[in-house]
């Protein structure tokens, strides 16, 4: 029996010369995805460059292509929250997800789920819960504060272990849900001392995309 595609978009934002270590991501969350035991699902990382509004534009696009499947997106780049602005950067140029012209960039993009590996994003809830409607996605996860890359690291590897790990023995399918992953996120982002706390806007009833029937 084939095994079904699950395909996480990673976005790069950050400049080819960054000196962060933006770039690991893909590497680490390749070798994490494929450490977990997957008895019906293949589960492909594609890592897309966005050095601006314009690639950012074309790569969104191309998750509206139902024949994809592209079932969650993961952005990894720098994010700030300037005056009335909720910016995310992709090379030299911003998105402010505040402005509509902006956000129309997200609609309805066909993924279950986003999360926004960037400083600040988090700090806003208005615009997560308009980024998860104009998306139609299922939840929105971004880090509220100064995130340094090797503590996103740490708690984006958690995020995708609660997503992919089977359901633990004492808990049921409906207990593994969302507002379980952003309290369990919140928590070990606490624990871990990292000084970001991880924020969320998402569908109540939703179950996590694993889980979920997807094409």
């Amino acid at each position: 029996m084939a095994k079904r595609l699950y395909r996480i978009a990673l976005l790069d934002g950050t400049l080819r010369n960054d000196g962060t270590l933006a770039r690991l991501e893909k590497d680490l969350l390749s070798i994490l995805v494929n450490a977990y035991p997957k008895k019906e699902w293949k589960i492909q990382v594609e890592r897309k460059f966005v050095h601006s509004r314009r690639s950012l534009e074309e790569t969104l696009g191309l998750l509206r292509d139902r024949r994809r499947r592209t079932i969650g997106l993961h952005f990894v780049g720098h994010g700030s929250i300037r005056g009335t602005g909720t910016y995310l950067e992709v090379g030299n140029e911003e998105i402010n997800l505040r402005d509509p012209d902006d956000l129309q960039l997200f609609e309805g993009i066909g993924v279950r789920w986003m999360l926004f590996s960037c400083c600040d994003i988090g700090s806003d809830s208005n615009t997560l819960r308009d980024l998860r409607k104009i998306s139609k996605c299922d939840a929105v996860l971004a880090y509220q504060g100064i995130v340094y890359d090797y503590q996103a690291f740490v708690v984006d590897s958690m995020f995708y272990h609660l997503l992919l790990v089977d359901t633990p023995q004492h808990m049921t399918e409906a207990q593994m849900s969302w507002p379980l992953i952003r309290r369990r996120l919140g928590s070990a982002a606490k624990q871990l001392l990292t000084g970001a706390q991880i924020r969320a806007s998402f569908k109540s009833r939703s179950k996590l995309s694993l889980r979920s029937k997807v094409g």
